[in-house]
Order: C-alpha cells, then sequence, then structure tokens
C-alpha cells in the first residue's frame, strides 16, 4: 500500500538528488499513484459486480423458492384455472387470458386458505397483453417476506404489455352512401376497419376540451407509426374566421358579441356540399 509516509521519504530524496534522478522518482511516485488508482476502481468495479449478481441470486432464488404457480397466456381464458401452461386437449382447463385474473385469483387465495410458504408466482407466457384499463395492485395484492407474491415473464420468452390494440382488415370504401360525403380527390385516400368485428366496443366519447374546460377521459385514438392521428376536420389547417353574425348583444366593453345559438357567418361555400351534417 502507498501510504503518506512513503510519499513524504520520497519527497525528501527528490529534494536531494539531480534532474535526471529526479525525473525517475517523478515516474516512480505516477506508477504507484496510477497502480493504487487502478487497484481502488477494480475493487469498486468488482463489488458492484458483486451486488449485480447477488441481486439477481436473489431474484432467481425467489422465483425457484414459490410454491405455487398460476399461469397467464394470450391462449388462454378466464373461465379457466390458470394452473397450466398450455390448454389441455379437450380444452376444458389451461391458462389465464388476462394479469387482472391472475391478480384476482391470489386475492381469494389469501382470502380462503393464506399463502404457502415460498410465497406465489404469476408466469406470463411470450405474447404481447393489451389492457383497456390499468392493473390496479393495491394493499391486499401484496406478499410476504417468506410468501412473496411475483409476476415474472416465462425464461427467455418475450412478453409485451400494451394499452393499444393493432388493427386490421382495413379496407377502401365501396358503399356509395359513404363515397358521396367525400370528395372525389379523396375518396381513393380513404380506408376503413370493422373495430366491433375486433373486439372494440369502447370508444369513448367525444367531448370539447381545451380552453379552461375540465379534464375528462379522451376519446379511442388512432396511432400510425407511433404517431397520433388527427381526427378528420375541416380546415385540414388552420382556423375557420369568422366575419359576423346574426345577432348580436352588448357586452361588457361597449362592444357586441354574438349569441352562441344563433351561429356565426364565415367566407365559404364549402359546408354547402356536405351530403349530411345531421351527425355534426
Amino acid at each position: 500500500m502507498y501510504n503518506r509516509q512513503s510519499l513524504l521519504n520520497e519527497k525528501k530524496l527528490y529534494q536531494n538528488t539531480g534532474v535526471s534522478a529526479k525525473m525517475n522518482i517523478v515516474n516512480s511516485i505516477s506508477k504507484k499513484y496510477e497502480k493504487r488508482v487502478f487497484q481502488r476502481r477494480l475493487f469498486h468495479s468488482n463489488v458492484l459486480s458483486y451486488l449485480v449478481l447477488l441481486r439477481l441470486f436473489l431474484l432467481t432464488d425467489g422465483v425457484s423458492m414459490a410454491s405455487m404457480s398460476f399461469y397467464v397466456s394470450v391462449s388462454g381464458k378466464d373461465q379457466w384455472s390458470g394452473r397450466s401452461v398450455s390448454p389441455n386437449g379437450d380444452l376444458s382447463d389451461g391458462p389465464f387470458s388476462t394479469l387482472q385474473r391472475a391478480r384476482d385469483a391470489i386475492r381469494q387465495l389469501k382470502m380462503s386458505e393464506g399463502l404457502p410458504e415460498g410465497g406465489v408466482i404469476v408466469w406470463i407466457t411470450e405474447g404481447t397483453y393489451c389492457l383497456e384499463q390499468g392493473l390496479k395492485l393495491t394493499a391486499e395484492d401484496s406478499g410476504e417476506t417468506a410468501r412473496p407474491i411475483i409476476y415474472h415473464a416465462r425464461p427467455n420468452e418475450q412478453v409485451r404489455i400494451t394499452g393499444g390494440r393493432t388493427i386490421t382488415g382495413w379496407q377502401k370504401i365501396i358503399a356509395p352512401a359513404v363515397l358521396d360525403r367525400l370528395q372525389q380527390t379523396a375518396r381513393v385516400s380513404v380506408v376503413q376497419a370493422d373495430l366491433k368485428a375486433q373486439r372494440i366496443t369502447d370508444f369513448g366519447k367525444l367531448r370539447s376540451r381545451g380552453f379552461a374546460r375540465s379534464a375528462s377521459p379522451a376519446a379511442l385514438e388512432v396511432f400510425f407509426q407511433d404517431d397520433p392521428m388527427i381526427l378528420a376536420r375541416w380546415p385540414n389547417e388552420g382556423f375557420l374566421k369568422i366575419v359576423g353574425y346574426p345577432n348580436s348583444v352588448g357586452d361588457d366593453h361597449g362592444g357586441t358579441i354574438g349569441q352562441l345559438d344563433a351561429g356565426f357567418n364565415y367566407e365559404t361555400d364549402r359546408p354547402d356540399k356536405w351530403a349530411d351534417t345531421n351527425d355534426i
């Protein structure tokens, strides 16, 4: 170990030597210092490695010690017991299909029998799991030191949990009633997909948002290549300018304002070409 006393001794030797000897002493001190720094860094690196390995060991050990297992699979059903990794031969039992069902099964277990020694693990098999609402875990979903509750992907399997659904079956519009509502130049660019056929029935509700209005849940959104799509609108960019209003009332500043239920005037004939305005 390179200590303070050895530095002082070499400092005295340095002061009583010639230039070339001084250079050798400086190099010697520098190499010893670099070696000490390297040894310290190596020690810290080893400690970090041991901590990472210890954490992995504890996690792996906790997984291996779990005495009861539930399984969740994209091919499962929530009506099944969730105790097997795949459906049986006659499709009468197999894994769960949702994380929520696995959570509820553990809650029922805690209420009826209590957690077993070693705890419970929920194995999630490979696939993409779409959540229509968040997975809520509370104090009742907590395990104990000797009886942990673990959610874990199966070894060497890729699990993806997402709040969206991939929409397939896009087709060009052929219904005359719909095509008549579109401009001729836009008809070839508009496609449609049957959401109900893909078990998507909760579309949310379109509400007026922004401008100091209270917050409300957003309606169904569409993303393409990770970018949110804008709802069909007119005009596509900017704003439609108001040029007047049919009825007016006085405001609090000596001017006039339009009445909300009376509408407003604008300079364009575009809406006259709309085939149906009952759903606007």
